[in-house]
């Protein structure tokens, strides 16, 4: 696969993981290390679209998702996710402005 069609596959999937993030199709937590996953991948480090993904991923860095949760014990993953949930709670309004205005402009690239 050329470069040029790796980045634009890269840009369509930022965009369905936006309309993931923004239909509550996936948690904040998981959707910020997406986005930021992807960020990478775009070579896009220095783009200020981002920087509300990577502080939210900077709070949120160590809750336990995917295959990780299966190390941990169920007293454990009950008091982490109640912790988790919180935290999305308190930066939610941040990320649904953040992942409108990311959206749009990932669009224009994924064409």
């Amino acid at each position: 696969m050329n470069s040029d069609r790796y980045r634009s596959d890269q840009w369509r999937l930022l965009v369905q993981v936006l309309e993931d993030l923004h239909s509550s199709r996936i948690g904040i937590t998981e959707g910020c290390r997406s986005v930021l996953g992807l960020r990478h991948a775009l070579d896009e480090e220095k783009n200020e679209l981002f920087l509300p993904f990577v502080a939210v991923d900077s709070e949120t860095d160590h809750f336990p998702l995917g295959d990780v949760r299966a190390r941990w014990s169920l007293n454990a993953l009950e008091r982490e996710d109640k912790e988790r949930l919180a935290c999305e709670q308190v930066y939610a309004a941040a990320i649904a402005t953040a992942t409108d205005k990311l959206l749009t402009y990932a669009k224009q690239h994924a064409l």
